[in-house]
């Protein structure tokens, strides 16, 4: 039986941290170590098929049977979700984005399955992407913190979390709101459903941080031709060559009129950053 499955007393305050998975494993080592000390444990989802809709083999067992994953294993709820492509039209070309189309019930498919087994009132799931990771100060403030506490477990709130493009030395200007705190209390609605009003739901600045695109050039290629936003998936976007070089001039990968920041490395908390250089190396 999976432990993580076992009722527990109503009344217990749980704090739990829940993402989808593709293939980053430098980003998820992160998380794990920055957030594990802070939060009750961890739902991991993993799908057998990119949100492209493309077969895919699932990897997250054997990775926490590594030296560098197992230490975390008692706090990890792992989750492998299969994707059904049967009436799926995945054939399609777009051209622009669109957002009925059924790539995005492939990844809408792998979010939904970010929530733990018993949901009670005072539970908060704090649900995003692996790459929007939550502010641990925040995390304490859910546990110690009654009047920030019932606050939250009022309804979802959004996390504000600055948006770093290709290093920490790389600030997009855009307010993102990407990981969501999920109260047990909104256990009626899915978690897609809650993601897609994330700016609408009251909201926490400084609350964590996206770190998007943090990858060689070559992993990038694979994401974009992996990702639900499948009218980037063309052989232009994809070349190495072309991402190399917006990596290098920090401008936007898929060639849109978006502003960035050039920003010291010290701009991201120090015991973050050394995590992110031990995961990456020392970047730009």
């Amino acid at each position: 039986m999976n432990p993580f499955d076992v009722p527990r007393h109503p009344a217990d305050i749980r704090i739990i941290d829940g993402f989808t998975f593709f293939n980053e494993v430098d980003m998820l080592e992160v998380r794990l170590r920055y957030l594990y000390d802070h939060v009750d444990h961890f739902i991991i989802v993993e799908a057998d098929h990119t949100f492209s809709g493309q077969a895919k083999p699932l990897i997250l067992q054997e990775i926490f049977q590594t030296e560098r994953f197992s230490w975390a294993k008692d706090k990890v709820d792992l989750r492998s979700v299969h994707i059904d492509t049967q009436g799926l039209r995945l054939d399609v070309a777009l051209k622009e984005y669109d957002p009925s189309a059924d790539f995005w019930k492939i990844e809408a498919t792998q979010r939904n399955a970010i929530r733990p087994a018993h949901f009670y009132d005072n539970d908060i799931l704090l649900m995003g992407d692996l790459d929007e990771i939550p502010n641990r100060a925040l995390v304490s403030s859910i546990r110690y913190s009654s009047t920030f506490s019932t606050w939250a477990r009022k309804e979802p709130r959004a996390l504000t979390q600055h948006f770093y493009y290709y290093n920490t030395g790389c600030l997009k200007d855009e307010v993102w709101r990407g990981t969501i705190m999920v109260p047990g209390s909104a256990r009626d609605q899915s978690n897609q459903q809650i993601r897609d009003r994330r700016y609408g739901w009251s909201y926490v600045n400084d609350a964590g941080w996206h770190f998007s695109y943090f990858m060689t050039p070559e992993q990038i290629a694979e994401k974009i031709g992996s990702f639900s936003h499948q009218e980037y998936n063309t052989a232009q976007m994809r070349d190495i060559d072309r991402i190399s070089q917006a990596m290098s001039a920090q401008t936007d990968l898929f060639g849109r009129d978006q502003r960035f920041v050039d920003l010291p490395h010290d701009h991201v908390p120090r015991d973050l950053q050394l995590l992110l250089d031990a995961a990456f190396g020392a970047m730009k």
